[in-house]
């Protein structure tokens, strides 16, 4: 439950980021009300939320390798001489 509540922490804080920079650079003439851009946002930001929580999160590309190309290994690059 608590790493739901991390991934939700820190999905709202970019969402409402996104929201307030849409509505601050919207041009007069624009038609889209406050209430469009929050709603599309939200939307948008539950979708993430619900496919993170699933653990559908985005795949790495076919053939990267785990940290940077290296094999995992024992943590030492030498071995120890004794």
């Amino acid at each position: 439950m608590w790493s739901g509540a991390k991934v939700v922490g820190r999905e709202t804080l970019p969402t409402g980021v996104k929201i307030l920079t849409d509505i601050a650079e919207r041009s007069p003439k624009n038609t889209t009300t406050a209430r469009d851009i929050v709603s599309k946002h939200v939307t948008e930001s539950a979708e993430k939320l619900i496919s993170k929580l699933r653990g559908r999160c985005r795949k790495r590309a076919s053939g990267e390798a785990v940290a940077g190309g290296k094999k995992r290994g024992g943590g030492r690059s030498m071995p120890i001489e004794k």
